[in-house]
């Protein structure tokens, strides 16, 4: 479950459900802030799959780029998938040409397909027609308080409200850092034969 208003800004670009032209989207954001998050919530809305790819490991092969690309695009099509490429900073603000021939053929990719990068790389809206940028922002401390809840599980009696409530306002944690710090967590609880957590265990 991810918090409303962060599914709100995502929501306005991220077409994953049309039947028409399949969209092209920008996705910036801050490092762990939540982005792939948002993407598979928004595409489990519409029953569909993400394929994550890495842009940095694409890069890697030159000489593979085309062959792997359409590797993703086969298996995109099978699959009936929203494409992620997840840029982190390996798109940054300068074109190459290995960068620009990678536009070239996610553009051709079937269905919707997500860039997510941390920073805005400029080259990419001119290679990229209709691209739609989409910034998703740090979440808020009551937006961080529900992924806690969520990260955390249905089971209410491992961590009360206060607890929750504390470590929301004291660390400023996107939703892919609160996700991997309560799984971390409820696992090592698990391991103890602990039932509650505390502060310090969150932490």
């Amino acid at each position: 479950v991810m918090p409303p208003a962060l599914l709100e800004v995502a929501a306005r670009g991220l077409r994953l459900g049309d039947a028409g032209r399949p969209s092209r989207t920008l996705m910036i954001g801050p490092i762990g802030v939540g982005k792939l998050m948002v993407v598979r919530a928004l595409a489990a809305e519409v029953g569909k799959p993400v394929l994550r790819v890495d842009v940095g490991e694409l890069l890697r092969g030159a000489d593979r780029l085309d062959e792997r690309m359409a590797r993703v695009g086969r298996e995109a099509m099978l699959r009936g998938a929203v494409v992620v490429l997840r840029g982190g900073t390996a798109l940054e603000d300068q074109a190459t040409p290995l960068a620009e021939r990678l536009a070239e053929l996610a553009c051709r990719l079937p269905g919707a397909v997500v860039f997510t990068n941390h920073t805005r790389p400029s080259w990419l809206i001119h290679a990229v027609n209709d691209l739609v940028e989409v910034a998703v922002p740090a979440p808020g401390v009551h937006e961080r308080e529900a992924l806690w809840r969520a990260a955390l599980g249905p089971d209410r009696t491992l961590v009360d409200d206060d607890t929750v409530e504390e470590v929301a306002g004291r660390f400023a944690l996107g939703g892919s850092a609160i996700t991997r710090a309560a799984e971390r967590a409820v696992v090592q609880a698990q391991l103890r034969g602990r039932t509650h957590l505390t502060l310090s265990d969150l932490t």
